[in-house]
């Protein structure tokens, strides 16, 4: 048994023994390197063909997002909402066509809300299943835009799902941009060191954390871009339902663990 170890950390080069299953995303999504491109490019789309001009988003969220979104013009606007709140504190209504809102599905965890609980009249609603991209409430949502950075949930170098439960218009699909194809590339050969480390082969953490820092850092910058080729491929040989059930059982197993425990 190997004696090397990580606590948290970006994933490994994965084991592929297994049936992929149903799709991971649904047809028609479009497939961006980041989130951030992903939110970035429908930001773009929705300003030039939509008239937007306000987006409202959760106080507990990425300020990389606010930053980028305010770049391009977009008034931010924050409503109350957390990981700690049963659901969102949506900002008053009625809202008008220039209007979004995007609402996070905190760490995949939430219930569905109730019919009419996110009805928004002419405003634009998008939702943010990141966390666990086919929960009930994803699989079936209505929403405007869906959106999914994929590479948050599954061990992939970049990548990340934007689709329209209700068939909106999509913006135009993106080739990878050399700076993203690079960094993506330094972090498949981290993951690869990776998967020999924790096996115990010889070696040096330092050498795929380098790699995993450097990568992570260029991965979401520069100008947008779609998904690397071999993170495309990857998402029709990955087994999410059985790595899904797995991570279940340890939320089960963690949260038992921790029953009793005084300010838990």
């Amino acid at each position: 048994m190997t004696t090397d170890w990580e606590y948290g950390g970006e994933f490994h080069w994965p084991d592929l023994n297994q049936d992929c299953g149903a799709p991971i995303v649904p047809e028609g999504t479009r497939l961006f390197a980041s989130g951030r491109d992903a939110l970035g490019a429908l930001f773009e789309l929705g300003i030039g063909s939509h008239g937007w001009r306000r987006l409202h988003l959760p106080g507990y969220f990425c300020q990389k997002v606010v930053a980028a979104a305010e770049s391009i013009g977009l008034e931010v606007v924050l409503y109350a909402d957390s990981p700690v709140q049963p659901e969102p504190s949506l900002p008053p209504r009625p809202m008008q066509t220039e209007d979004v809102v995007l609402v996070v599905n905190y760490f995949g965890i939430r219930r569905p809300p109730q019919a009419g609980a996110l009805a928004l009249g002419p405003a634009t609603l998008i939702e943010d299943h990141t966390h666990d991209p086919w929960s009930h409430w994803a699989t079936t949502s209505r929403a405007d835009y869906c959106m999914a950075s994929l590479r948050k949930t599954l061990p992939l170098t970049d990548g990340a799902a934007l689709w329209s439960p209700r068939g909106r218009r999509l913006p135009q699909w993106r080739p990878v941009t050399r700076e993203r194809e690079a960094a993506s590339r330094k972090k498949l050969a981290a993951m690869t060191l990776k998967r020999l480390y924790l096996e115990g082969e010889d070696v040096e953490k330092l050498a795929f954390r380098r790699l995993q820092q450097d990568g992570e850092q260029h991965v979401a910058g520069g100008e947008i871009s779609g998904a690397s080729p071999w993170a495309t491929q990857m998402l029709h040989l990955l087994p999410w339902e059985s790595w899904r059930r797995r991570r279940e059982a340890n939320f089960g197993w963690l949260a038992e663990a921790l029953t009793g425990l005084p300010g838990i």
